[in-house]
């Protein structure tokens, strides 16, 4: 069994050899002694001892204390601080690096036994807690559903980070909200009403619709399960699954049936007189945007005067106007005019709100709340006008593309005669074209072939170009092949404090990160001296596994910010076309704050770990072999399988023929990184097993393919009744 190693830190010799005596026959290995608190520090760092004794009051430059803090921002050790009357204000201090323990002097062989027993078994434990902590976290994080859980009031108490890129609030401003708060407000009492009957008789997931922060609706699948204590309603779990994609594609092939429906009726239509073909191509406009009113106007041949031709149903309801104006001079019109002048559709979602480019209605007309127009071409050439408005919702592209069509058809069919003719005598035209272009062909393809070389050029240029991330959010630096800085990013001026116009066209590029002038990376890079790079960087360089011929390191860089900072650098050379090297490139990213971040989501992995265990629905993942590797309490309960029935087997086990080939071809999909929902009989014990499974793929940290994970419901008495 290997031997704990424990870092003496003492100035007083003799203590020291004393403590070392005494610890190694415990059993202990004491690899070093050291003097200073700077001495502590480089010992640490070259060691990795299991635990440090350190004694407060040191001599040298830096006490027990500060040495302690420069070990704890890079390692994970516990410490134990060996005090002698320290006083209250050391005590303080010694309390925020947050010690395992403090032995007064002097020393006796228990106390030391016993406080150095306790912080290795913590340390051990907490190590291992961080650890179970973190796979809870990876299981939450990597469902597509959405976890969440509300007290017995209707509060949101947790909800998963996914959340945010659904709805694209973060966590902080849901949670402690009551759930109505982000519902549809026509769906608040459905949900309401489910949500009650919950409590006393536990149903089938739902549908109903959320509202993300711009206010797009969303459909999502709630199931939902009731938690009590003692018979006592104490809240309500679930997950929330995004089926937004498939109601919108429902919702999709509804409006694309009505709308070819509506085209076929319109091709029927050629022996129509005009007012009958703008009557029916208007009103099913209106139907099919879901406004409420609409109108089209002709456009003169100069596209200067508006003549309105007609109005649908429901305008001419509202509308309360007598004797309106049939002509209307372009440039007196409003923000209905804009479709012409800007030669494109234009949508007014909020037409309350000021606009320039608006100038209001008459009293007695229809109001409105929202608006879209767009024009009709004949080629390049506004031959109409076509509006519709009120709908409830926002207009967008595919209330755009609905009107587009039906105009387009109606105008089609007008002209059809006149776009015969007129096509006729484009063809001869094109024919005498042809004849023209083919007697300038040589001539074409000289010019072809000069903007060939010239495109060429250009590529040349901006290949070397690309290599420069002048706009990069990574902080980043170039070098000429003379070591000096030819560019300087923003985000090198932020991170660094060194600005741009004090930095390029010196050879300064030492200067933010040490007190004397030396190398940096990319100075070696242009100089190709690589054997000296452990001179200067030690062990902490290495090649670049990605980038050939770059060089990467990290170090902590203490005339950063207020108290130093932590980077890791990239430098690369810069090629010609010859492969010549004429400079070096050096990037920066700064990971100091990585343990503070660490620290908050280890204290949010217990609640994920008993959320994935509460989740109503079972949870399963499965290893890229297709073995199962982890299930929660639901599923064992679903199936009936107990979880070491059902943990490192072959998930096809668990499935008949028929539904084998289901499974198959959906784990394929997951290896493509592709998610699935799908429907799937269960092989179990004594009875028919009926689900749908959400599932998705898993990636580890290098982003390869480890296996997938699925979210189980049983929809068997759903499906019974």
């Amino acid at each position: 069994m290997r031997k704990s190693k424990i870092l003496v830190v003492e100035d007083e010799l003799i203590i020291a050899l004393n403590i070392k005596s005494i610890l190694e026959s415990f059993n202990y290995e004491v690899p070093a002694i050291a003097p200073s608190g700077e001495e502590a520090v480089e010992q640490a760092f070259s060691l990795h001892p299991d635990l440090i004794l350190m004694d407060i009051i040191l001599s040298g430059k830096i006490d027990g204390i500060d040495a302690a803090v420069q070990i704890r921002d890079r390692l994970d050790i516990p410490i134990i601080y060996l005090t002698a009357n320290a006083d209250k204000s050391t005590v303080e201090r010694a309390r925020i690096t947050e010690p395992y323990g403090y032995i007064n002097k002097p020393i006796h062989e228990r106390d030391l036994f016993t406080n150095i027993d306790s912080a290795l078994y913590k340390f051990g434990m907490e190590t291992r807690l961080r650890e179970s902590e973190e796979k809870y976290r990876t299981l939450i994080e990597s469902i597509n559903d959405i976890v969440y859980a509300a007290d017995e009031s209707g509060c949101i108490t947790f909800i998963s980070p996914r959340i945010t890129d659904l709805t694209g609030y973060a966590e902080h401003e849901i949670l402690g909200n009551h759930f109505t708060r982000f519902l549809h407000k026509d769906d608040i009492k459905y949900v309401q009403d489910i949500l009650t009957n919950n409590i006393i008789d536990p149903v089938e997931p739902v549908e109903y619709r959320i509202l993300s922060r711009s206010g797009k609706a969303i459909w999502v699948r709630a199931s939902n399960r009731p938690c009590f204590t003692n018979t006592v309603f104490t809240g309500m779990k679930g997950t929330l699954t995004d089926i937004t994609r498939r109601k919108t594609a429902e919702e999709a092939t509804r409006l694309n049936e009505s709308r070819l429906e509506a085209l076929v009726r319109l091709n029927r239509m050629k022996d129509a007189s005009l007012q009958e073909l703008t009557n029916y191509v208007l009103e099913e406009g209106v139907r099919l945007t879901k406004s409420r009113l609409g109108y089209l106007a002709f456009l003169n041949d100069e596209e200067t005067i508006l003549t309105m031709h007609s109005w649908s149903r429901g305008a001419m309801e509202q509308c309360e106007i007598q004797n309106a104006p049939i002509h209307y001079p372009l440039e007196k019109t409003g923000l209905w005019g804009e479709a012409v002048r800007q030669r494109k559709p234009v949508i007014t979602n909020e037409y309350a709100a000021s606009n320039p480019l608006k100038k209001g209605y008459p009293e007695g007309h229809a109001e409105i709340l929202r608006h879209m127009n767009l024009p009709i071409f004949d080629g390049t050439h506004i031959v109409a006008v076509a509006g519709v408005g009120n709908k409830e919702e926002e207009y967008d592209d595919s209330d755009i593309r609905q009107l587009k069509l039906l105009m387009e058809g109606m105008w089609r069919i007008i002209q059809e005669k006149k776009i015969t003719e007129e096509m006729q005598l484009k063809n001869e035209e094109l024919a005498a074209t042809i004849e023209e272009l083919e007697a300038t062909n040589e001539e074409f393809e000289a010019q072809n072939q000069i903007l060939l070389d010239a495109q060429n050029e250009i590529l040349i240029r901006e290949n070397n170009l690309l290599q420069i991330i002048e706009g990069n959010s990574i902080p980043t630096f170039v070098l000429g092949c003379s070591h000096t800085i030819t560019h300087w990013n923003k985000a090198c001026e932020i991170l660094l404090g060194q600005p741009a116009a004090e930095m390029i066209g010196t050879n300064h590029q030492w200067l933010p990160f040490y007190e004397g002038k030396r190398p940096v990376m990319a100075d070696f890079i242009i100089e190709r001296n690589f054997e000296k790079l452990t001179d200067y960087y030690e062990n902490s360089w290495k090649k670049s596994e990605i980038i050939d011929g770059a060089y990467e390191s990290e170090g902590f860089f203490p005339k950063l910010g207020k108290s130093g900072r932590w980077l890791f650098f990239t430098a690369a050379p810069i090629r010609n076309e010859r492969g010549d090297i004429t400079g070096a490139i050096e990037t920066f990213q700064d990971f100091t704050e990585r343990k503070h971040i660490e620290e908050i989501l280890r204290n949010k992995e217990q609640q994920h770990r008993n959320l994935i265990d509460m989740m109503n629905d079972g949870l399963c993942v499965v290893s890229k072999e297709g073995v199962v590797t982890y299930v929660n309490s639901r599923l064992a309960q679903i199936t009936g399988y107990s979880a070491g029935e059902l943990l490192q087997h072959p998930l096809t086990d668990f499935f008949d023929r028929k539904n084998l080939s289901i499974i198959r071809k959906q784990i394929e999909k997951r290896e493509k990184g592709e998610p699935g929902v799908y429907e799937v009989e269960w092989k179990i014990k004594n009875r028919l097993l009926r689900t749908i499974v959400s599932s998705s793929p898993m990636y580890d940290d290098g982003n390869t393919y480890i296996g997938s994970i699925a979210v189980i419901t049983d929809i068997t008495n759903a499906m019974e009744k």
